[in-house]
């Protein structure tokens, strides 16, 4: 009966998991089979950070671009309703005769004369009839501005 505890002995007899010594740790102390995994979650959070950001930057130069490219086809597109106005003067006020062939600049710096880089149009008349299927005449003009081209056409 040496192993039958009373009310304030205890037991002589030690189990396995008694003796088992619990080593305790301080704040900074880890375990070894958790070495590096700190450096590890560092670089897998920096590697997804530089991710998206590459991909943000990637999506913001694009979108630079395209709105240079809206600019330079605004301005082309102008362009070429400047010319259709060329062409609706030439038919009206000048009472220039069908098929006719116009082409023209804009003077953005108004020095009077066509400096490179400035954006030009070129108009064409045409009579009733081909590829002209209106009832009068078809204006067709298109505006010309760095590497971009826009046309305008009109029927009446």
């Amino acid at each position: 009966m040496s192993n039958i505890k009373t009310k304030n002995q205890k037991p002589k007899t030690k189990l396995p998991f008694m003796e088992a010594k619990v080593k305790k740790r301080t704040k900074f102390s880890s375990p070894t089979k958790n070495k590096g995994i700190s450096t590890l979650l560092a670089a897998l959070i920096l590697s997804s950070v530089l991710a998206i950001g590459l991909g943000i930057s990637a999506i913001l130069v694009l979108q630079l671009r395209t709105m240079g490219e809206v600019g330079k086809s605004t301005i082309s597109i102008f362009t070429a309703d400047s010319g259709i106005e060329r062409g609706l003067y030439a038919l009206y006020k000048e009472s220039v005769p069908l098929p006719f062939l116009y082409s023209g600049y804009l003077d953005l710096n108004q020095n009077g004369s066509q400096d490179s880089g400035e954006p030009t149009f070129t108009v064409e008349g045409k009579a009733p009839g081909g590829d002209c299927q209106a009832t009068y005449y078809c204006i067709k003009s298109t505006g010309n501005y760095s590497d971009t081209s826009r046309s305008i056409e009109t029927k009446y």
